[in-house]
């Protein structure tokens, strides 16, 4: 009996799929966002234990979507320092397009340190659905 080895073609086909799989799972991590309802959406940060750095946002146009509040959900519960999430949500007022940023950076300070950025582009339609974008 032969031993036949795979040919370099079924090789490169498993690396293409193994990287588009690698593609698709970082953009999903990246984009941590969910359509909670028609016109809602929340996005969810990961943020570490230190309690001198907080996310801030800035809505360019907040006529399109408005901030509705804010949930942090400790990920180690009962650990000091440990990590959080933190799920900030926005409902659609109209049509259109804005961009939302979000910075990482020490509270302490009136110009702290910005150490992460995200920044999403929401896209609102007729009917108020809300599509988001990583930037």
């Amino acid at each position: 009996m032969e031993n036949k080895k795979p040919t370099k073609g079924i090789a490169i086909i498993g690396a293409i799929i193994l990287g588009v799989v690698a593609i698709i799972v970082l953009v999903l991590s990246i984009i941590k966002s969910t359509q909670v309802a028609p016109g809602a959406i929340r996005i969810t940060l990961d943020a570490g234990g230190n309690v001198a750095y907080q996310w801030s946002y800035t809505i360019d146009d907040d006529s399109v979507v408005e901030y509705t509040g804010v949930e942090t959900k400790e990920l180690e519960p009962g650990m000091d320092g440990g990590d959080k999430e933190v799920t900030y949500s926005f409902r659609a007022l109209k049509k259109g397009e804005t961009n939302v940023v979000f910075e990482y950076a020490d509270s302490t300070e009136e110009d702290g340190e910005i150490i992460d950025e995200k920044r999403y582009h929401i896209v609102v339609d007729d009917q108020l659905n809300i599509k988001v974008e990583g930037i």
